[in-house]
């Protein structure tokens, strides 16, 4: 896997109150594994070489947690000085990810890579000849920790299209991974902007993709996903030891 990847890690994780106070919300522990840290291993497993990683709160915990973990991978970091919200954040990272399609993954997503491998399917389902995005979704029937009310749509080609305010419910949850080509972001904002944005037109254009993942994904926002989080890893047989940054492939 040798494309770039883009990691949104600097939000400040208000829905997990005093458990992110003072610890980035990728770094609060969850079944003694750092979040961040695990998609990093998972990432150097797949042979991935160069990520981008924006910061704003607690920044500097990032930093030196990826500095002192065993990863051989290179991270390269944008700080934020406001936060740009996860569109402009990513917006703002474009010269350093290049010309060409890459993936983003948020800092705090727990899914079960080792079991349903997901990153190489969103990989092969991506076809920048007629996507502008490819969203990993999940059902949300199977979101049993996810408070909302589902965010997509998917028809027979696997084209995505957002619930509407009116509509009570999506039968589809983004899972926070995807990839995206960089004319996603022609015509949108330089400053704090939602993906979101981004997603309504690249929807309009036809070109808004997903790819439905089978295994387990986990939304960390609240502290009742923190305890299914902290299951899954507990029940994985290859769950790391320790902190495990480096996952064996």
């Amino acid at each position: 896997m040798t494309t770039k990847v883009m990691i949104l890690a600097a939000g400040r994780g208000t829905r997990l109150k005093e458990l992110t106070a003072n610890t980035p919300k990728p770094l609060v522990p969850v079944a003694g594994v750092r979040p961040l840290l695990r998609t990093l291993g998972l990432l150097d497993a797949h042979g991935v070489k160069d990520v981008v990683m924006n910061l704003h709160y607690l920044g500097n915990q990032i930093e030196q947690a990826v500095a002192e973990s065993s990863l051989g991978l290179s991270v390269t970091y944008t700080r934020e000085e406001m936060l740009l919200d996860t569109g402009g954040g990513i917006k703002h990272a474009l010269p350093l990810l290049g010309d060409k399609p890459f993936m983003a993954i948020n800092g705090d997503v727990i899914w079960d890579e080792e079991n349903h491998p997901a990153l190489q399917d969103l990989l092969k389902k991506f076809d920048g000849r007629r996507m502008d995005a490819c969203l990993l979704v999940v059902p949300l029937k199977a979101a049993t920790t996810h408070k909302g009310r589902g965010d997509f749509f998917i028809d027979g080609e696997s084209r995505l299209t957002l619930r509407k305010p009116d509509q009570d419910a999506a039968p589809y949850v983004y899972t926070g991974i995807q990839i995206l080509h960089p004319r996603f972001f022609d015509g949108l904002p330089d400053g704090p902007f939602p993906l979101v944005e981004g997603y309504r037109r690249a929807q309009e254009k036809g070109r808004l993709f997903g790819q439905v993942y089978e295994g387990t994904w986990v939304d960390m926002g609240t502290p009742e996903g923190m305890e299914a989080a902290a299951r899954l890893l507990q029940k994985r047989a290859t769950a790391p030891t320790a902190e495990a940054e480096r996952l064996s492939a």
